[in-house]
């Protein structure tokens, strides 16, 4: 991996690799690069150039003395693609990386965006009942905010445990929690619960309206965390937006449906 230093000082690690055309990815909460492991290989394989960065105080990247919120870790995506003066990309943002992408884009409107790829996210994580839209398919409400944040805070690997329960649907076992540690690897508590907390203060409906670009959201079937109101409430949100099941998925597709949502991304990108 590189390192690229921002005007904050941070020290950024990224990839840069192959020569075609670029693909940026921007990975999620509490991930690194290594969430897509699968696509890189694939991408790059058919020829593409792929960019990725661990967000500051996660994967390889220095943790912060002042604690980010995710317009800082756009700043971050911003000043290293201006750095890379890449003439045309596609945008592909997963989970918390669909929030970092839509901050990138409403403050600095870059022009030179092929094609928007979210992943697996809704406009708005805390609940709106009458939508049926949410965190937990709408089972945190703006109530619950601060008991969820308080227990992720007591007693993280706990907390850990049923968010990985609920993000894999997989019951938790000797086995299945050694995957969720592996899956979660290092990471430092006050930087997760300081993202996490400010998530939950988005709401992107209506806010949208300058994002012109194509855009596409890959999002999972039945899926764990979200549901199919989530991926109708972010195109009602972004009305060009085409949505794409990757049937029998969870939140985890990009890592455990490797050939469906490869597929799904290529079929994108020769359009």
């Amino acid at each position: 991996m590189s390192i690229f230093t921002t005007s904050r000082n941070h020290r950024i690690h990224y990839i840069d690799k192959g020569k075609g055309e670029p693909v940026v990815l921007v990975h999620g909460w509490s991930g690194s690069t290594a969430n897509f492991v699968f696509l890189k290989k694939d991408l790059l394989e058919a020829g593409y150039r792929v960019i990725a960065m661990d967000h500051i105080g996660h994967g390889e990247s220095q943790i912060p003395d002042t604690l980010p919120l995710i317009e800082n870790l756009a700043d971050d995506l911003h000043e290293l693609l201006e750095s890379l003066h890449l003439e045309s990309f596609t945008l592909l943002g997963y989970s918390m990386g669909v929030y970092v992408s839509f901050e990138y884009l409403l403050k600095y409107a870059p022009s030179n965006i092929k094609h928007l790829i979210l992943v697996d996210m809704t406009p708005r994580l805390v609940a709106d009942k009458e939508a049926k839209t949410g965190l937990y398919h709408a089972g945190v409400t703006k109530e619950d905010v601060p008991v969820f944040l308080k227990e992720m805070r007591e007693d993280f690997k706990k907390w850990w445990f049923g968010f990985f329960e609920k993000v894999s649907l997989l019951r938790m076992t000797p086995e299945t929690e050694e995957m969720a540690m592996e899956a979660l690897g290092d990471y430092n508590l006050d930087v997760l619960v300081t993202l996490f907390n400010d998530m939950f203060t988005k709401d992107y409906r209506g806010k949208l309206d300058n994002i012109t670009v194509p855009a596409t959201l890959i999002y999972a079937d039945p899926g764990s965390l979200y549901s199919i109101h989530d991926a109708k409430a972010m195109k009602e949100a972004l009305p060009q937006l085409e949505l794409v099941p990757v049937k029998n998925s969870t939140h985890l597709l990009v890592i455990t449906h490797p050939v469906d949502f490869n597929q799904a991304v290529f079929r994108i990108l020769e359009k």
